[in-house]
């Protein structure tokens, strides 16, 4: 198909959860995958086997954590290329980590620190093409019991360039934070050492905002 533009290969994700006193979290996502992306998915999985595509979904919506639970999977007929590609399922799992039971960090951002490039080299002999614009836009809403307040949102951010564009911020409530991500890529090639270091530049940025977290605090 033709490269198009990021909009022609969106990427869409809103997940609502409800957090618990005990910090248990329990919620609901839906991801719709317009142009490359979905065609790519589509070839990945029309042809594997039921119970294959069950454990590529639990893994897909499980968001890099081993012991979240993933159920009621929601799919189209891969077949069906007239269809949407909107995938859903429910999820549970007990948020934790080493500040003790009272404070958490929590990442909004979901799956998004995994969907971006990684540079590792800061000079390249040779040109860097990527294969589509695209554009991911996710909202997570944190539905938080009345026992646990909020200490701090992540600040918000913004970064425009020739390469694409970043952003992300989190709004509160009452007991209610929804925070939102936009991620947009419109430069397919990077030819010289200023432009791969520039993107370089980017994506490390990107990479250190998307490890900026909610601080909440139990009573």
């Amino acid at each position: 198909i033709p490269q198009g533009s990021p909009e022609d290969n969106l990427s869409s994700m809103k997940v609502t959860v409800q957090v618990r006193k005990d910090w248990t979290a329990e919620g609901d996502a839906e991801i719709e995958l317009k142009g490359s992306e979905a065609i790519e998915l589509r070839d990945e999985l029309i042809d594997q086997a039921p119970d294959k595509n069950d454990k590529f979904m639990t893994d897909f919506f499980a968001y890099g954590h081993s012991d979240a639970e993933v159920s009621q999977i929601a799919h189209p007929d891969f077949h069906d290329s007239s269809q949407p590609l909107v995938l859903k399922a429910h999820l549970k799992e007990v948020l934790t980590n080493d500040l003790g039971p009272s404070q958490l960090l929590l990442n909004p951002w979901m799956g998004d620190q995994y969907e971006r490039p990684l540079f590792k080299a800061a000079v390249r002999h040779s040109a860097v093409k990527f294969n589509n614009p695209e554009k991911r836009v996710s909202t997570s809403t944190w539905q938080l019991a009345p026992e646990i307040k909020v200490e701090q949102l992540p600040k918000d951010v913004k970064v425009d360039n020739d390469l694409g564009g970043f952003s992300h911020s989190c709004a509160q409530n009452g007991n209610t934070v929804t925070c939102t991500r936009t991620f947009y890529l419109k430069k397919m090639l990077l030819q010289t050492t200023p432009e791969y270091l520039n993107a370089k530049k980017f994506f490390d940025e990107i990479a250190k905002n998307d490890q900026e977290v909610m601080v909440l605090r139990g009573q």
